[in-house]
């Protein structure tokens, strides 16, 4: 929607990105995971982490 605003945009892109991840961990192998699977939750869980944090300052200047 061109109303939403930057914090709901964010919000939406921080649950597709948990999303994805809780997906891999879904799929972890019973006997480890490969280095480029545990290598891509790692990077899911820094870019959530780091739009929640924009959020954060996003909803304390409103």
């Amino acid at each position: 929607m061109a109303t939403d605003s930057p914090a709901e945009r964010l919000r939406i892109e921080i649950a597709a990105l948990r999303e994805e991840r809780d997906q891999l961990e879904a799929a972890w192998p019973p006997h480890g995971a490969k280095p480029r699977h545990l290598r891509r939750i790692e990077e899911l869980e820094e870019a959530i982490e780091a739009k929640e944090q924009e959020r954060t300052m996003l909803e304390k200047d409103s």
